[in-house]
């Protein structure tokens, strides 16, 4: 499960957005690999308004 703190910035969580930054480009990676063997791979990155994600900038 992705985040959308792993696709745009988010002050003061650098460990957080690294981390799920790497969900979604592992699934990336793994979708090119694997269409091959038409085998899909999806990732879920759910939106939500928190206090944690309020400083994100809105691109």
């Amino acid at each position: 499960m992705g985040s959308p703190a792993g696709q745009r910035a988010s002050f003061g969580q650098t460990a957080y957005s690294a981390s799920k930054g790497a969900i979604v480009a592992m699934t990336r990676t793994w979708a090119l690999e694997l269409a091959k063997i038409d085998v899909t791979v999806n990732a879920i990155v759910p939106t939500a308004l928190t206090r944690m994600v309020a400083t994100m900038p809105r691109v």
